[in-house]
């Protein structure tokens, strides 16, 4: 709900204080005139459900503005909260030669979907978390922001860079993948590391 909503209302790309009022706005209209025609819910979910009373005269403005700032804010604070740790790349490289792992960059940017959806449905995941702590280090560079380290080019966001601890590239994937085919890239990244010795 809190990725459509950002999604579909307002100006996602635009000044994230106005994009704010503007979630806050439809959703206020909403819960005092509900209607599905309006929903941002999926058609093949919104149909199982009937419309919502209005809640007018139930909720105070402070109340409603508390329930768009939740909503607004819930899937990053999900993604912070459940997602696997980044390091800087600098920091990354040190760890890489302590304890021997593989240093994976994420090249990002700041309106990729795919990026986001990665985020959102795979990198929050036990399973590839737990994956991504036991043999890499992660790093995230958004590359509208900062230049790639080693001079590293990503033709698209995401693409994911899989560097040893010597600086040297053991595999370069592009695209958005899902949990079961990211979690094959992570045991080819470390097949690959391994053969190169």
């Amino acid at each position: 709900l809190s990725f459509r909503l950002k999604q579909q209302i307002g100006d996602p790309k635009g000044d994230e204080d106005i994009h704010r009022m503007e979630v806050g706005a439809f959703i206020a209209d909403y819960l005092i005139h509900p209607d599905k025609q309006k929903s941002i819910c999926m058609p093949e979910v919104i149909q199982y459900f009937e419309t919502m009373p209005s809640m007018k005269g139930q909720l105070s403005k402070d109340e409603i503005e508390a329930v768009s700032e939740f909503l607004y804010d819930y899937e990053s604070q999900l993604i912070k909260e459940k997602s696997v740790k980044y390091e800087t790349f600098d920091v990354a490289l040190e760890k890489a030669g302590k304890e021997d792992k593989i240093i994976m960059i994420k090249a990002t940017s700041e309106h990729c979907h795919y990026c986001k959806k990665m985020d959102r449905e795979v990198l929050v995941e036990d399973e590839v978390v737990q994956a991504l702590q036991k043999d890499f280090i992660a790093v995230s560079v958004d590359v509208g922001k900062t230049t790639l380290p080693l001079g590293l080019k990503a033709d698209m966001t995401p693409t994911f860079f899989f560097i040893d601890k010597d600086k040297k590239m053991i595999k370069r994937i592009p695209g958005s993948w899902n949990k079961e085919d990211f979690l094959e890239i992570l045991k080819e990244a470390k097949i690959a590391k391994r053969s190169q010795k």
